[in-house]
């Protein structure tokens, strides 16, 4: 799945989406897309707007053993099953209040 972002987006939902069917994620190094996309693990980024960046990053995908795709992709369905559970979020708000010193 392909990012071209040029917004500053915090947490686009289709890189998660992307991610729970199992695709691997090329995504434009903006707003918090670098922090979802794991170079080499989950998929690859590049600068936004940078178009001959992205076609690079696209024939090195292209040029890549379906096994190698599909390993990134399975790593991002495990991230997801293991960060983006209802337990976890609310594990992660509960640490924010905390360190806050609000009670839960």
């Amino acid at each position: 799945v392909v990012l071209p972002s040029e917004w500053y987006e915090n947490a686009p939902i289709s890189v998660l989406e992307a991610y729970a069917i199992g695709r691997p994620v090329i995504g434009a190094r903006i707003g918090g897309i670098p922090e979802m996309v794991r170079d080499g693990d989950t998929g690859a980024t590049f600068t936004s707007g940078a178009v001959d960046e992205l076609a690079g990053v696209l024939a090195r995908f292209a040029a890549l053993p379906d096994a190698d795709v599909a390993a990134m992709g399975a790593a991002g369905r495990r991230w997801v099953e293991q960060e983006f559970t209802p337990v976890r979020y609310r594990e992660r708000l509960l640490a924010e209040y905390a360190e806050f010193g609000v009670a839960a």
